[in-house]
């Protein structure tokens, strides 16, 4: 047991072999194409966000795909930022959706992230509109300096 702050603090560490999954943000294209991928992590974040749940580190390499037929499966890993907000706001959805969008690589097209946004914002509306939360995402997964550079993005 470790103590912060004075206070009793317990960790738990589980150990799951996640094989034959793959990262979302290195699945090889013999499992999955850029926009299956996509689709199966805008599923995924949907059901996050309907639930009110935060991951706290939503990277693409913290969901493990696997194929299940016609379908992809996702797994989340590294759970130990995920928390249960009564609500979500529209700050904790932009920010996930940043974290996710920042780690996906350039190989990932910009019109396939545009189609999942669109779906999602419709899925899941915005209170200031999809142009300004899409504009604040690009602007936060920028910012991040990780794996998308934004090259090709015209809302950049």
């Amino acid at each position: 047991m470790d103590h912060r702050w004075g206070l009793p603090f317990v960790s738990t560490a589980v150990f799951l072999d996640a094989r034959p999954g793959e990262p979302a943000d290195a699945c090889p294209p013999t499992l999955a194409r850029p926009d299956e991928i996509v689709d199966a992590l805008l599923a995924l974040v949907l059901r996050l966000h309907r639930r009110s749940a935060i991951h706290g580190d939503l990277k693409a390499s913290h969901v493990i795909l696997q194929r299940d037929g016609e379908q992809l499966t996702t797994r989340l890993i590294d759970l130990e930022g995920v928390r249960f907000p009564r609500r979500l706001s529209d700050a904790d959805r932009i920010r996930a959706l940043a974290e996710l969008n920042a780690s996906l690589p350039d190989e990932f097209p910009d019109p396939v992230r545009r189609r999942a946004f669109e779906r999602y914002a419709a899925a899941l509306p915005f209170a200031r509109g999809p142009d300004v939360a899409l504009r604040d995402i690009v602007s936060m997964s920028l910012a991040r300096h990780h794996r998308w550079t934004g090259g090709s993005c015209p809302t950049c």
